[in-house]
């Protein structure tokens, strides 16, 4: 009866390792026939259990689990060893939680004389803990970006408490020192402590990096979301254009007959009035949509020029081809974008917009003109920089995040003002 009940640990341990694999790293482990070759050959060995060592015995049984993870990931040798042994790491941490409750709680007693069923009981609480974690958290995270830049920020807040705990543990270990009269204790606890004082200080590093990730992260994410609504208005207005193209091309032999017909009466003005009428429908056409030879610059430039109060004179000019991070390149036009726009809105009587891109052979240049309302006329070049909204926390930002990300490439900047044009003219290596 033993001997089913190690193969039972067994079975469970390899389903545990299984799971535990796909919650760190997202993929699945196959090749079935490899866990029970597994427990065949461990039942081989129970059988001729009086030629083996009982205390050998446990060690087969939570050995071979972690050979057949080796075994069955598809990855090369190194990356293998090295998810193994993080995976092992993490139910080994798991399972020595609950040995020590049952230590604590005498549990260990009862069952210490029947260690199969110990380590059964052990195992298949660490593998109930495992699912509840993989229906209620990891599948809806996995699932949802959103949900995942909350796990980040959740993951923040764990390894502070796990910084906190470190220090208690320490501290615990520190007082234990002063009461216990014993020289390897004493020893060995300096030692720990020395060791457990650097552990937190590379946690609190640690901390640091992935607070920055995670704000990464989550500026990726809205530029993402930014994008593709702008990406899905961008393709909806190249579908118009298409449309109205489709249009004008099936009208075309009708306008050629009405040209005739003015021609033939010798109505040379209505000939240029209605020439005049076809060239402004054809300019407006054109104009429905820009292209500069870069598509993440083509959503940006359309998505905000379609979004400008009426009667703005817009002159958009130049191509750009870059090799450039598109989450950069998307930081930089559309701040610099979306602040012209908000002047814009703020001015009256004529407006202007001028967007101008110019690529050299190493360095690209994008230069971006709007009209000043007469409040920011009245005030210095260098506080335009400054927004004049009430909630200063979270505006005034845009050129702040153009700057910071120019400086991150080996870029710069370069602000104007005149006495009612405002010209940034960034630029950066392509």
């Amino acid at each position: 009866m033993t001997f089913f009940v190690w193969l039972l640990v067994y079975g469970v341990e390899c389903v545990l390792y299984y799971l535990v694999y796909y919650c760190l790293y997202g993929e699945r482990l196959g090749k079935i026939y490899v866990p029970v070759t597994g427990g065949t050959v461990l039942l081989l060995g129970l059988l001729f259990v009086d030629t083996l060592s009982e205390a050998f015995i446990p060690v087969m049984i939570h050995v071979f689990p972690i050979l057949v993870t080796l075994i069955v990931q598809q990855r090369r040798p190194v990356e293998r060893m090295k998810r193994t042994f993080i995976t092992f790491f993490v139910i080994n941490c798991l399972s020595e939680l609950f040995i020590t409750i049952a230590e604590w709680t005498s549990l260990d007693a009862i069952s210490r004389d029947k260690r199969a069923l110990y380590e059964l009981i052990i195992y298949a609480t660490v593998f109930l803990l495992v699912l509840v974690y993989y229906f209620f958290f990891f599948k809806h995270f996995h699932a949802d970006k959103e949900r995942e830049r909350r796990r980040g920020d959740s993951i923040f807040y764990l390894v502070i408490f796990m910084a906190v705990v470190m220090l208690f543990t320490v501290s615990g270990l520190s007082w234990a020192r002063r009461h216990i009269e014993n020289e390897s204790f004493k020893t060995i606890s300096y030692i720990l402590c020395v060791f457990s004082y650097l552990g937190i200080c590379m946690l609190g590093l640690f901390t640091i990096y992935l607070d920055r990730t995670n704000k990464r992260l989550n500026d990726l994410i809205e530029n993402e979301k930014m994008i593709k609504s702008m990406q899905t208005k961008y393709y909806e207005t190249l579908l118009e254009r298409e449309e109205d193209t489709r249009k004008f091309r099936h009208d075309i032999g009708n306008h050629m007959i009405c040209l005739k017909e003015l021609m033939s009466k010798g109505d040379i003005e209505g000939v240029r009035t209605y020439l005049g009428a076809m060239e402004t429908k054809i300019e407006k056409m054109c104009l429905r949509c820009y292209e500069t030879g870069n598509e993440i610059v083509d959503i940006l430039v359309n998505h905000y020029v379609n979004i400008l109060p009426n009667g703005v004179k817009v002159n958009v000019r130049g191509t750009i081809r870059t090799n450039m991070d598109p989450l950069k390149l998307c930081t930089i036009l559309s701040n610099l974008l979306e602040n012209a726009v908000e002047e814009l809105n703020r001015c009256n009587g004529e407006r202007e917009l001028s967007v101008s891109f110019s690529q050299g052979t190493e360095f690209i240049s994008i230069e971006i003109c709007n009209s000043l309302s007469k409040e920011a006329r009245k005030r210095k070049e260098e506080n335009l920089i400054v927004t004049s909204k009430a909630d200063k926390k979270n505006h005034g930002l845009g050129l702040k995040n153009v700057k910071r990300t120019l400086e991150e490439i080996g870029g710069s900047v370069d602000i104007k003002k005149t006495d009612n044009i405002f010209m940034v003219k960034a630029c950066f290596r392509g």
